[in-house]
């Protein structure tokens, strides 16, 4: 569902797509051209924003929800590359290539997104310089971060890479200096079993194993820490 967004729509105004780092150093003029060329979307759960190989039209600012980016191997097997978050930009990689969408963006539960066309953006890049100096910024630290993702599913064992995961999610979430920091899974674990490429009887049998040794207490989709300086130690393994 597409709805327009527009300077009257408070929750959306220039003050707060300022707030982007993409999009900081913009002027008023500038900022009001990215209003008017964007749309704003609204997503059930299970829908399916654009899948791989679809024709590129443009990328996304996730506001609300969680999304997952997926991509089929020739081989037949699904990789979730990634798990996106609100204030998280997505799609954005194609907008200099030329190509069609690389992965297939689903919401795992209902989500807002800004939608911004690439023939539109392209034009306001050619007249703001230093907005592309920063989009190619934004890109190299996605970059990065795919390649420590891959480094980590790779080189460390399972404990390590789910014990990596979950003091990532603590630190975004905020509740890394609460008594028990936890972790709420907005998906099914067979989600996060794909993201972290094992199978999801393999993780469940993890998961056990770390409550049994006190590291975790499972309340369904909640994961309560109760030996933060335990995971962090695990997390170097």
């Amino acid at each position: 569902m597409l709805l327009g967004l527009n300077t009257q729509n408070r929750s959306f105004s220039k003050e707060t797509i300022r707030d982007f780092p993409l999009f900081s150093e913009l002027n008023n003029n500038e900022l009001r051209q990215l209003i008017a060329l964007s749309t704003l979307c609204r997503f059930k759960k299970s829908e399916v924003i654009f899948n791989q190989h679809d024709l590129y039209k443009g990328f996304y600012i996730l506001l609300k929800g969680t999304v997952t980016a997926s991509l089929i191997a020739e081989t037949g097997h699904e990789a979730i590359v990634h798990i996106l978050y609100p204030l998280s930009m997505f799609a954005e990689i194609p907008l200099f290539e030329g190509l069609n969408y690389p992965v297939t963006a689903t919401c795992t539960e209902d989500s807002i997104a800004i939608f911004i066309p690439k023939d539109g953006f392209l034009e306001l890049l050619a007249e703001s310089p230093h907005l592309a100096m920063k989009m190619l910024a934004g890109l190299s630290k996605r970059t990065r971060e795919l390649i420590h993702q891959i480094e980590i599913i790779s080189t460390r064992d399972l404990k390590g890479r789910l014990a990596h995961y979950f003091l990532k999610e603590i630190k975004e979430n905020g509740s890394n200096n609460e008594v028990e920091p936890c972790v709420i899974l907005k998906f099914h674990y067979s989600t996060l079993a794909t993201y972290l490429g094992i199978a999801t009887e393999t993780l469940s049998r993890t998961l056990a194993k770390l409550e049994k040794d006190n590291i975790i207490r499972l309340n369904k989709k909640t994961i309560y820490i109760t030996n933060l300086q335990r995971l962090r130690e695990l997390s170097e393994k």
